[in-house]
């Protein structure tokens, strides 16, 4: 996702209006068709599908495999190659044209919205998974940090629709474009670490801890089999030693006093 939000970023470049558009930044089809909708598509589909990993195992109770995943990755390259392929085809006045008069890669209004509505329409169905997930009573419980996700992205998203209806050519606004380019990189990387910002700390700073947290929740959860964690095996956790699941949980509440 970090590479996908770095191509966002290249191509809103052209797009949003930060460059001359001279040279290979006046394929505008190139940027906005490939290097910013598809993009903001694959980020989007990116959290869709981990949302439905887990609805699909831990509601679902079915494995995260064969068909269970292949057919909604066979689906999601279909539709975005399928919209982008003919985004290409059709005459650049239906999609997005360059503007020289202007230095503007101008998008048409049926381009503009069927590209909003889309991502409309995949953040609906991620909304809809992050509901299912909020069910999921094991500590891979993840309804907040979906939850906060789709809240940043639908402001994303009203903000991105509301100004591509109410002006058009902001890029011609330096204050607009530069407000709208923040915005798309602090979504691409917000989305990210939402979920990955408590884990990342803890291992980096009190991995002993958090190791032992997650141990231990494991086993109230009933996945230590899953991840090869037997109840009387022996673990070592900095200093700390630990021969059963009685000995882990006092020990650990010990630490936590």
């Amino acid at each position: 996702m970090y590479i996908t939000g770095l191509l966002w970023f290249v191509a809103d470049l052209p797009t949003n209006g930060h460059v001359n558009i001279v040279g290979s930044w006046t394929i505008c089809k190139l940027w906005a068709i490939w290097g910013r909708a598809a993009l903001v598509y694959v980020s989007s589909c990116c959290i869709l599908m981990r949302a439905y990993a887990l609805d699909l195992v831990f509601n679902r109770k079915q494995p995260y495999r064969g068909w269970a995943v292949l057919v909604p990755i066979i689906i999601i390259a279909v539709v975005v190659l399928s919209y982008c392929i003919t985004g290409q085809l059709v005459s650049d006045d239906l999609t997005v044209a360059f503007i020289p008069s202007l230095q503007l890669c101008y998008y048409s209004d049926a381009f503009r919205y069927a590209s909003l509505s889309i991502v409309w329409l995949v953040w609906l169905v991620i909304l809809y998974y992050t509901i299912r997930i909020r069910r999921i009573t094991s500590s891979f419980n993840e309804f907040r940090n979906y939850l906060a996700q789709c809240i940043i992205a639908f402001l994303l998203i009203a903000e991105t629709t509301a100004l591509h209806i109410a002006f058009p050519r902001y890029p011609l606004n330096k204050t607009v474009r530069v407000v709208n380019t923040a915005f798309d990189i602090f979504i691409s990387s917000a989305c990210i670490w939402i979920v990955l910002a408590y884990p990342a700390y803890k291992c980096l700073f009190d991995r002993g801890e958090y190791l032992n947290q997650w141990l231990w929740k494991l086993r109230d959860d009933g996945l230590q089999k899953a991840y090869g964690v037997e109840s009387n095996e022996t673990y070592l956790v900095g200093q700390i030693q630990f021969s059963s699941t009685a000995q882990l949980h006092s020990d650990y509440k010990r630490q936590l006093l």
